[in-house]
């Protein structure tokens, strides 16, 4: 699901290529009342297909309900990172999909993931050459 921020980006990018693999997700663990000790919020490294990128993000192993943000962003340096796509809600344990098509030129994607006081972003960056 494209998004209407990063139809707009990808107007101001250069030309490209490929992209590079799959990494590990970034896992977080909060051991707060409100989550239980095995509770942490997660960010997959995203991935790059067909001139769209997108991971996943979310939250594991916990008791409560919390508002749960998880945003593809945009690595811009000496910038503020843009969203390009974002899910979020009330849940208590949740797996959220963010996606948008590939900025065209070489650029760095991430994901982050927010959930009370929680918070994981995906290390390393993906880096992505897009036509």
């Amino acid at each position: 699901m494209a998004s209407t921020h990063g139809k707009a980006l990808r107007q101001l990018a250069a030309t490209g290529g490929l992209a590079l693999a799959f990494a590990a997700p970034t896992l977080v663990l909060a051991a707060s009342p409100a989550h239980g000790a095995g509770c942490g919020v997660w960010a997959e490294t995203p991935v790059v297909t067909a001139n769209n990128i997108g991971a996943r993000g979310g939250r594991s192993g916990c008791a409560g309900t919390a508002t749960v943000y998880v945003r593809l962003k945009w690595d811009r340096p000496w910038s503020p990172d843009p969203t390009l796509d974002s899910r979020s809600g009330q849940y208590v344990n949740v797996s959220l999909l963010v996606d948008d098509d590939c900025l065209v030129g070489k650029h760095a994607y991430y994901i982050d993931t927010d959930a009370g006081s929680a918070h994981a972003t995906s290390d390393p960056r993906r880096i992505a050459d897009c036509a």
